[in-house]
């Protein structure tokens, strides 16, 4: 395990308070699909995910570019996208609702922001902003919404999906996208 490293805890969480029992709320399935990709880097994995999930278009809210900004299915649905070296993820919520998720593998440097002390509240941090639409550059971390979020067990990752509000509790299904040969599993 590499620097600040460690895997993600279960459960989901509200606020910037960890996982705890009891938790009540609707259950809301969130289905992550994952995607090795062979050849290891974030551009490898942003190219081969536009490849698998042709289906997502992209609206910048600010410009109306479709270069950038939050993915969306063809059907309006809701989504998000994480990449990391070596795979990407795409999560949606059965109900359409706004959903983050983010990916980063378990080596990785843990950035020196307040209230993030190992790498699964970074991820957790990146997919609550990816939640709200406007990401880290319209977020504020020490004044996250309500949320709930879950860490998704992947080996050799650090991964979270997030939801907004207290109400919903994250269920999540796992699925590996095929991947050409000599991919990486990763579930």
């Amino acid at each position: 395990m590499g620097p600040g490293g460690g895997g993600a805890s279960g459960g989901a969480s509200g606020g910037s308070s960890g996982g705890s029992s009891g938790i009540q709320g609707a259950e809301v399935g969130v289905r992550v699909r994952v995607l090795a990709v062979p050849g290891g880097s974030r551009a490898d994995a942003r190219s081969a995910a536009a490849r698998a999930w042709p289906d997502l278009r992209r609206l910048c809210p600010s410009c109306g570019s479709g270069a950038h900004g939050r993915p969306r299915h063809a059907d309006g649905r809701a989504c998000s996208l994480a990449y990391a070296p070596g795979v990407a993820l795409l999560a949606t919520a059965d109900d359409g609702r706004g959903v983050g998720v983010d990916v980063e593998r378990d080596d990785e440097r843990v950035p020196d922001l307040p209230g993030v002390l190992i790498l699964a509240d970074w991820v957790r941090l990146e997919a609550v902003a990816k939640a709200t639409g406007a990401g880290l550059r319209g977020t504020d971390p020490s004044r996250l919404p309500p949320h709930r979020a879950v860490a998704v067990p992947l080996a050799g990752l650090v991964a979270s999906v997030a939801l907004l509000g207290s109400d919903a509790v994250p269920v999540l299904r796992v699925e590996r996208v095929p991947s050409p040969p000599g991919g990486t599993s990763y579930v």
